[in-house]
């Protein structure tokens, strides 16, 4: 049994002095720092201050906590497949598209009539300044010089020269002038071949033809209105009494279309009057006939 012995006593267990394997003690003073003495207490070192501890654990601190507590890796919980698309676009909501596609059309009808209005209302405003403005007299040429064929006018001669061929015979002995009522566009084709060969077309023709018919139709009307004379104006200018009697004839509406003193004037003085007139003796349905022979006090009347 040990037996414990006081201080500065000790025993070695294990050869003794002077036999094999003995090793003696060193006898210099252990080195290191001086034990302490009851004079000089040690004073202990500064605890640190505590580290604020954030709450929680990181999930990679959680994770090797759950891997020290059961030994094993945490099995992570399976992610959910994903959703399988169907092909094509989404339903729409059928309720709300189209109320939707009424309030667009309603929109636009509203932005519609908008832009009517607005432009009604320039386009009133410019009329109202366009009739606020002065506006030149139109002077309309009634003669049958108008009718032209590209931009050559008819001459005198040219139109002499087809009223004479209208009322004369063909190689066969017929009269043209009835030709007309059965075949008119085989007549203007033959004078276009005959008369103005290369320069005039049929059309033309047929459009000078028409139209000279309907000028002696109105100076027919206008001679039936002034054939009774009467309320003439003081004035040696034939021309000045022509226009004074065609006023009288649009006055009291006489069917005169746009006749002028001047083309009264020309048909006088190249003989187409006598032409026609023979024209019409000869068949009186082919001219427009004259109403009938109005007097001055008709047109007074009227006035």
């Amino acid at each position: 049994m040990f037996t414990p012995q006081p201080m500065g006593t000790y025993h070695f267990y294990g050869p003794a002095p002077g036999s094999e394997g003995f090793v003696p003690l060193p006898t210099s003073a252990p080195s290191g720092p001086p034990h302490p003495t009851p004079s000089s207490p040690v004073r202990p070192s500064p605890v640190p201050s505590p580290v604020k501890r954030p709450r929680g654990r990181p999930p990679k601190i959680r994770a090797a906590a759950a891997t020290a507590a059961t030994g094993s890796s945490p099995v992570p919980s399976p992610s959910p497949s994903p959703v399988k698309r169907p092909r094509g676009r989404p339903p729409k909501d059928r309720a709300a598209a189209a109320t939707a596609a009424k309030v667009a059309t309603a929109k636009t009808k509203v932005a519609t009539s908008k832009a009517k209005a607005k432009k009604s209302k320039a386009k009133t405003s410019s009329k109202n300044e366009k009739e606020n403005q002065p506006v030149a007299p139109i002077e309309v040429d009634d003669s049958s010089d108008s009718e032209v064929e590209g931009k050559i006018p008819w001459k005198h001669e040219e139109k002499s020269k087809l009223f004479t061929w209208m009322l004369a015979f063909d190689d066969n002995g017929n009269k043209r002038f009835e030709q007309l009522k059965k075949n008119p566009a085989r007549v203007f084709k033959r004078a276009e071949e005959v008369l103005f060969p290369g320069k005039r077309t049929k059309k033309s023709i047929q459009n000078i033809w028409s139209r000279s018919l309907e000028t002696y139709g109105w100076i027919r009307a206008f001679e039936g209105f002034t054939g009774n004379g009467g309320g003439d104006p003081d004035s040696d200018n034939p021309t000045a009494v022509l226009a004074y009697r065609l006023k009288g004839a649009r006055t009291a509406s006489v069917a005169i279309g746009n006749l002028k003193p001047e083309t009264i004037t020309v048909w006088e003085a190249q003989g187409w009057l006598e032409l026609f007139g023979a024209l019409s003796r000869l068949d009186p349905n082919l001219i427009v006939p004259a109403p009938r022979e109005q007097t001055w006090e008709d047109w007074e009347n009227a006035g």
